[in-house]
């Protein structure tokens, strides 16, 4: 299984296999919202501040949907 977070992050494109897995694993969303809505859902960029209870499980939400670009803030200190 190919690794997202690695594959060709500098040009933001799949390989023709990955996005056979892509639109596989998002079948259900691609009805819902139609090839329209998946292209213009993929290419946002989604900022989620705090990572907690709530941050924690809409981040998994949100990279279920097939978004590409996360950006988690979260500013808690854990401290020895």
């Amino acid at each position: 299984m190919p690794n997202y977070a690695e594959a060709n992050t500098t040009q933001n494109q799949f390989t023709p296999q990955e996005e056979i897995i892509y639109k596989e694993q998002l079948s259900r969303n691609a009805i819902f919202l139609g090839e329209e809505g998946m292209e213009r859902l993929k290419d946002k960029l989604v900022i989620i501040v705090g990572c907690g209870g709530v941050g924690s499980h809409a981040a998994h939400m949100l990279i279920r949907t097939g978004i590409k670009n996360l950006r988690l803030v979260d500013f808690d200190q854990v401290i020895k």
